[in-house]
């Protein structure tokens, strides 16, 4: 209903004939078919803070609720209503981390979704930040235009994340590389341990004499949703539609002789194709 008024005002725009006018129209549109956004900004640096400051004032969904160049300062902000969404660096003044941040907020402020906004993409910081609560991470180079749109998909439970750092996260979830029993004896299979003989009479009561393998993309795509990962961000994370993701995962049931995520994961993991 809200989208197809939204629509029904836009179309309307063609009829006025004053661009202000126009602008207003548009902006009223935008804010009756999404909601708004309350979002708060942890920026030492005043040119960075000063840009995300302009792209929150000029997106008529959002608003900027409070903005701080410091950790202490930061810390004031946690006593007081929580934001929609909070934007933090990761480096701030003498010394302190926005990874520390990130932590207090998330006890603060659980409604609150958080994104980090950084120049750092190295791996330790990444997977800090996410590990401390961050759900989205953009490296400052992102486009201005692209980050009101960020915010939205962030709060519409997405998980905004560049790239570089997409690409860093894969490294690590990406399964190793296994083989067939056929082309290896038991002794240097990687993936099945021959110190438990349990492990192997379930594996050939099951699969006879072959052991299954999946390929590259069919464990990347299960081993992300063992991480927790939904079947849109691994579309996302892996730049292919949503319908491969699925044909990824039917084919992984059918190797694998299962018949739910929960089965796949654990014969996967039992046979060591995909990592714990």
């Amino acid at each position: 209903m809200f989208e197809f008024y939204g629509r029904l005002i836009l179309s309307s725009v063609t009829y006025i004939g004053d661009a202000q006018t126009d602008m207003n129209v548009v902006n009223y549109a935008i804010m009756t078919i999404s909601p708004f956004h309350h979002v708060a900004v942890v920026e030492d640096d005043p040119i960075f803070r000063h840009r995300f400051e302009e792209v929150l004032l000029n997106a008529p969904d959002m608003a900027l609720s409070a903005s701080a160049a410091n950790f202490p300062d930061a810390l004031n902000l946690l006593s007081g209503q929580p934001p929609d969404v909070l934007l933090v660096d990761i480096g701030l003044p003498n010394g302190q981390s926005g990874i520390d941040l990130i932590r207090l907020a998330v006890d603060c402020w659980p409604s609150c979704v958080i994104m980090v906004l950084t120049v750092f993409g190295d791996e330790q910081n990444v997977l800090g930040a996410i590990r401390a609560g961050a759900m989205g991470y953009l490296l400052k180079d992102a486009d201005d235009k692209t980050l009101a749109e960020h915010i939205r998909s962030l709060r519409r439970g997405e998980s905004p994340i560049s790239p570089v750092i997409a690409r860093q996260l894969l490294k690590q979830l990406m399964p190793m590389p296994t083989t067939t029993l056929n082309d290896r004896t038991l002794s240097d299979t990687p993936f099945l341990n021959t110190n438990k003989p349990e492990k192997l009479c379930q594996t050939k009561e099951k699969f006879g004499d072959f052991t299954p393998t999946l390929s590259a993309q069919e464990a990347t795509v299960l081993n992300l949703i063992a991480k927790g990962f939904t079947l849109k961000e691994v579309a996302a994370l892996l730049d292919i539609s949503i319908n491969s993701v699925k044909t990824n995962v039917q084919r992984c049931y059918r190797k694998l002789q299962v018949h739910s995520q929960t089965e796949a994961i654990y014969e996967a993991r039992r046979l060591g194709l995909i990592k714990d």
